[in-house]
């Protein structure tokens, strides 16, 4: 999952969010101008090649590098 793109999270970013919601995954705020980034991307470092590395970024702003996954909760036959 780390180093080809990072991904895009629906959370907007807040330096403070770890440290006033306990628990895991806890949700940013529900506005803001910077979303959460996650993992690392081809042109990352060694230390952010890592799914918790968590950045931000304008939703504006376009990189080569920041992408996003689509995900399925269940699969019908």
């Amino acid at each position: 999952m780390a180093g080809l793109v990072h991904e895009w999270c629906h959370d907007f970013h807040s330096s403070v969010t770890y440290a006033h919601r306990k628990g895991f995954g806890p949700l940013g705020p529900s506005s803001g101008i910077e979303r959460v980034i996650r993992g690392g991307g081809w042109r990352s470092s060694i230390d952010e090649l890592r799914c918790a590395a968590r950045g931000r970024l304008d939703p504006h702003e376009r990189r080569l590098d920041v992408g996003f996954r689509v995900v399925c909760d269940s699969i019908k036959s």
